[in-house]
């Protein structure tokens, strides 16, 4: 059993008061926590534990999830809203993220008294969290209803907004992997190779065999997500009795996060982590 390392939450708050980028905010992390594999930050009552290796990653992931429970720091209920305003939706959704994302909110949001005042704000963000909830719920069940009545039979029905928030990491990935095609032309050049001389220069949809065959092209989408994965931190976990993760034993009731972003730019797993390489 190891000691576990405490690394000051100052840097990252004087960093997110500032605006800073994400990535450059990462980065004042993983310098703090050096190379290790587990370390605890405290921010007044507000204690996490970051995991930031593969191994601890991996048991914490595989513990039982009654063990080790998500833990949310917003709620809503399940009551049903009749609008289907979509635009207007956007908006409250757009509302919510910049309310969530300003910087005293994000350093401040572990501590739940402040989210319990009687402010104006609070009680704007918390109606427009149930408001899109809600909406959200409305699309999940008319999809299972479509599904149980074998109405989805069709692009059009299949083509829909709940669909369209699954295919996020999928547009990050392309997004990456376009612009360092773009960037790196002797890249782009193998790649387009290996795609000809296995699908020929007609234009045709590859079969799941012959993805397999791309290992340039895959290696690419995989570097992508890498470098700028969809997202850079896991749900907060709170073990509801202590737990052994790696060397570790995690005591009850402290919030553990799983760090992808700094994993992903780790020195000790990756060589020259911070550049794009095929």
């Amino acid at each position: 059993m190891f000691i576990i390392l405490y690394v000051s939450g100052l840097p990252t708050m004087w960093a997110l008061m500032r605006q800073k980028p994400h990535d450059e905010i990462e980065e004042i992390m993983s310098k703090s926590s050096g190379d290790h594999e587990i370390y605890l930050t405290r921010i007044g009552p507000f204690k996490q534990i970051s995991f930031v290796s593969p191994e601890c990653v991996k048991d914490l992931l595989m513990a039982p999830e009654e063990d080790v429970p998500k833990f949310e720091f917003f709620y809503s209920n399940d009551e049903c809203l009749k609008s289907p305003e979509i635009p207007h939706y956007i908006n409250v959704n757009k509302h919510n993220i910049s309310f969530i994302g300003t910087p005293l909110r994000m350093i401040f949001s572990f501590i739940n008294e402040i989210n319990e005042l009687p402010l104006e704000s609070n009680k704007k963000f918390f109606k427009a969290v149930e408001e899109f909830d809600n909406f959200i719920y409305e699309i999940i069940e008319k999809k299972k209803d479509e599904m149980k009545n074998n109405k989805i039979n069709n692009k059009e029905n299949s083509t829909d907004l709940l669909t369209k928030m699954l295919e996020y990491a999928t547009s990050i990935a392309l997004a990456t992997s376009f612009y360092y095609l773009a960037k790196y032309p002797e890249m782009q050049e193998r790649t387009r190779s290996e795609v000809i001389n296995i699908l020929g220069n007609n234009l045709t949809i590859p079969t799941s065999e012959q993805l397999k065959e791309m290992n340039y092209v895959n290696a690419i989408i995989k570097e992508s997500l890498r470098i700028h994965p969809p997202t850079t931190l896991t749900n907060f976990r709170k073990p509801s009795k202590p737990i052994k993760i790696g060397s570790y034993v995690v005591p009850k009731g402290v919030l553990c996060i799983m760090n992808i972003w700094q994993i992903h730019h780790n020195f000790k797993y990756w060589e020259n982590p911070n550049q794009y390489k095929s």
